[in-house]
């Protein structure tokens, strides 16, 4: 769920344990120049699915996206300097494979609220890590990690305008509260708190 001055959307419904998956971008380079660069992350993302069962075959992803989007910006020059943060799971069994480039992040929501991706950040709030940009050779390299997911347990995929807004303990006390509609309930929080930044906000809860 993404919400801004201009635009909320939503959606709920179930997808496979066993090969499903969920990403959210988070663009930047002006609106326009953002909107298209997260767009094309995702459906990039979505198109490359079948590479996307281990280390190697997203890093290879990531890296066809981050040439992609000069090849975009080579084309409309107004496009120049768009990027886009990623991050994303890849479900199996009774595992996440987790990875993100930049500082959208990933938890894990177990007995405790747990940090699983990495900020790609240096004093603050710069990044050091995205897709596309203004520096083409700075191939992105993902960081990664593999969590064990087990019934009831959550797994929450967000952007830095819920993370900038609403603190750990708040977000894991309404993970642990709202059981219904926590996405919603965690942007409310973030657009409650000041709504600096677009907020983006994805709750998977392992139901077998």
């Amino acid at each position: 769920m993404s919400s801004s001055s201009a635009e909320t959307d939503q959606w709920e419904g179930l997808i496979p344990r066993a090969d499903g998956w969920a990403f959210i971008a988070d663009g930047m380079g002006g609106h326009a120049g953002g909107k298209v660069a997260s767009r094309l992350a995702i459906e990039c993302l979505k198109g490359l699915s079948d590479m996307l069962g281990d280390e190697d075959g997203i890093e290879a992803a990531l890296t066809a996206i981050h040439q992609s989007m000069f090849s975009a910006m080579r084309k409309d020059p107004a496009l120049w300097g768009m990027g886009t943060t990623v991050a994303g799971v890849i479900l199996s069994a009774d595992e996440a494979l987790c990875f993100n480039v930049g500082d959208s992040r990933i938890y894990h929501m177990g007995s405790k609220l747990s940090l699983v991706s990495e900020d790609h950040v240096v004093n603050g709030n710069m990044l050091t890590q995205c897709l596309g940009g203004t520096n083409e050779p700075n191939v992105p390299e993902p960081s990664f990690v593999r969590v064990l997911w087990k019934r009831g347990q959550r797994l929450l995929l967000c952007t830095d305008g819920l993370t900038d807004m609403v603190n750990e303990n708040d977000i894991s006390a309404i993970l642990e509260r709202e059981r219904q509609s926590p996405a919603e309930a965690l942007i409310s929080a973030a657009l409650r708190a000041g709504g600096k930044d677009n907020v983006t906000a994805i709750v998977l809860e392992h139901l077998d």
